[in-house]
């Protein structure tokens, strides 16, 4: 009886854990196709989906890309351009994905949000990298480091690190 229960238990604990993670998509796509399409909605989406679906991310991304504009709101603007950019580079269309990275990192500038500024400089330089221009990708990297320290993050200092490393590894 004592091997029934804790199996049980662990089944029902199990399947717990592995459903959590879907919970909040799972909500935010019941109020999408009960009508909210709010900006705010739409970027959380496209967050949930960039690695999953690529594609149903650009296609949150845009709309809301077009709602941020229609509403004068820079700030989601940036973050729908990062979306694009991002959902475009999984699919593997870099010179698109370029133009709307560079769009989010001006706008960004323009906010004064750090961190989006972070994740697009990372961006632009991962396509650098991957078109073998290492010098502006160590531009990009290395303004990655800078604002990572001036943030005192050290994840973004890693990550600049690794990829300034990946730079030198490559071009010796």
């Amino acid at each position: 009886m004592k091997v029934f229960l804790s199996l049980y238990t662990f089944l029902i604990f199990n399947s717990f854990i592995v459903a959590q993670p879907y919970a909040p998509m799972d909500s935010l796509l019941r109020l999408y196709l009960q009508g909210d399409r709010s900006v705010n909605t739409l970027l959380l989406l496209s967050n949930g989906y960039i690695s999953k679906n690529p594609d149903s991310s650009l296609l949150f991304s845009q709309s809301a890309y077009f709602k941020s504009k229609v509403e004068n709101n820079s700030k989601n603007l940036a973050e729908a351009s990062f979306y694009i950019g991002y959902a475009l580079y999984l699919k593997d269309i870099q010179d698109s994905a370029m133009l709307y990275f560079q769009r989010a990192d001006s706008i960004f500038k323009f906010t004064k949000d750090t961190f989006g500024i972070i994740k697009s400089v990372e961006k632009i330089g991962s396509i650098y990298y991957g078109q073998a221009n290492y010098t502006k990708a160590a531009e990009n990297f290395m303004k990655e480091l800078t604002l990572g320290e001036q943030t005192h993050n050290l994840e973004v200092q890693a990550s600049a690190l690794n990829n300034l490393a990946l730079i030198y590894q490559s071009d010796n």
